[in-house]
């Protein structure tokens, strides 16, 4: 059974993610873990930070109980297993320590694309993310059509492919929905081209 980890921040795009998810790997029984992290602002003098963190929380507990029906109403396997999660922290981190933890097939999750070089085409969290998660991240566009991919881009570092390893859960999925696989990197160093301009 797969184990496939859903960041969300209850934002639309979180739920583009979820939903893509369950287009994906729904005709299967997987274990679906919903990560939710929260962040307790700087404490001052007047701020109680355990009834905070305490609030906060039960906040968070609820918004992903709401989330876990929403998810189970989508056409996921009937014998698939969802559990919550909510963690008070930053959220890569806070993914990276349950990729450790467990044996996590995938994370998807929402990107809207933001500024910086890496950050163009995925997001401050999605770019770390690619670029510290172990498995696969698949990076769902707010835009994503939920008719599953014909096309998948799957992003390398400089250190490129060394084990065919790293890409049979992408290989996997393009022969299960016929999908083309492109690979794409993308440098933060200009070149003496990108320098005339």
């Amino acid at each position: 059974m797969k184990t496939i980890l859903l960041p969300t921040g209850f934002s639309e795009n979180a739920w583009r993610a979820l939903s893509y998810a369950a287009s994906l790997f729904g005709a299967e029984p997987c274990t679906y873990i919903l990560l939710n992290t929260y962040s307790v602002p700087m404490a001052n003098s007047l701020v109680d930070v355990d009834d905070f963190y305490k609030e906060m929380h039960g906040d968070s507990m609820d918004e992903l109980k709401k989330l876990e029906e929403d998810f189970k109403n989508l056409d996921i396997h009937p014998s698939s297993v969802i559990e919550i999660k909510s963690e008070s922290g930053y959220l890569v981190p806070e993914i990276i320590q349950i990729e450790e933890s467990r044996k996590i097939d995938f994370v998807v999750m929402g990107t809207r694309g933001t500024s910086g070089p890496g950050e163009y085409f995925f997001g401050t969290n999605a770019s770390e993310a690619l670029s510290k998660c172990t498995c696969p991240v698949i990076c769902v566009p707010l835009t994503a059509q939920l008719d599953l991919t014909k096309e998948i881009l799957f992003a390398i570092d400089a250190g490129g492919i060394k084990y065919i390893s790293m890409i049979e859960p992408i290989i996997d999925i393009c022969k299960r929905f016929g999908s083309k696989i492109h690979f794409g990197y993308v440098s933060e160093e200009l070149t003496d081209k990108d320098k005339e301009v």
